[in-house]
């Protein structure tokens, strides 16, 4: 979304929309229904930078939910945080839910990178001509963004870099990994981030798979990492899996 349509009044009046609109689905169908009103005012935050759909956050909150009842320890841990709306959506389900544990982010803040043959004709023609211009995002102000959920900022830790980089100079440091969010849509992403982080997430963990129903890349990666595991459906993109 351009920068400039974000301080306009109409999107402004577009948020506070959507989020009635957030509270009032979760109170109908009757997930979260106590929580309606928190939920659906931490979804206003996570989209006032870009947006995501209801169904997004409904699973971030599911998984920070599940991870708190079964004890389970561990880090948050996102690659692809582009500008930071679900990771703040996560960082404010977890205070709300009194469950503050470290959190990771990953992003090479410089766009994406080509897509391969793993990827086929659609991530070709998804990403166009400049994949540098696509999912481009600024580290600072991803990093400001995650600050103002208010969340612990010695727990917040932002790594700039492509993920063959970070991911392995990083994991040493991550520890056990409860819930490992992916959302670096292609083959390569996603295959390196599984490679260097998935065993690190503990049993009982989730994996959260953003790109799962939309990238062929994606999910060949998630098939040959986790071949053995049982992949749930949360919206036509995102599926997720707990570990076992």
């Amino acid at each position: 979304m351009k920068n400039y349509l974000k301080t306009t009044f109409i999107y402004a009046l577009l948020v506070k929309y959507r989020v009635w609109t957030a509270k009032s689905v979760l109170q109908r169908i009757n997930v979260f229904s106590p929580d309606a009103g928190e939920i659906a005012n931490d979804y206003g935050y996570s989209i006032s930078e870009n947006y995501r759909t209801l169904m997004q956050v409904v699973n971030i909150e599911y998984c920070v939910r599940h991870v708190k009842q079964n004890n389970i320890e561990g880090a948050f841990v996102e690659t692809g945080t582009w500008t930071g709306g679900a990771s703040a959506y996560a960082l404010l389900a977890m205070t709300r839910n009194n469950d503050v544990r470290e959190y990771w982010g990953f992003d090479s803040f410089e766009g994406m990178p080509a897509p391969t043959s793993e990827d086929g004709q659609h991530g070709v023609e998804w990403i166009g001509e400049d994949n540098s211009e696509v999912n481009n995002a600024d580290r600072d102000a991803c990093h400001n963004f995650l600050l103002g959920t208010g969340y612990d900022s010695e727990k917040i830790n932002l790594v700039k870099g492509w993920f063959e980089d970070s991911l392995p100079k990083s994991k040493g440091l991550i520890g056990p990994i409860a819930i490992l969010r992916l959302d670096g849509d292609f083959y390569d992403s996603t295959k390196v981030a599984m490679t260097e982080l998935y065993p690190l997430v503990v049993k009982g963990g989730i994996v959260i798979i953003d790109d799962y129903g939309y990238f062929e890349g994606c999910r060949k990666a998630i098939h040959e990492c986790a071949p053995d595991q049982d992949i749930l459906f949360a919206e036509d993109g995102i599926r997720y899996f707990i570990k076992h």
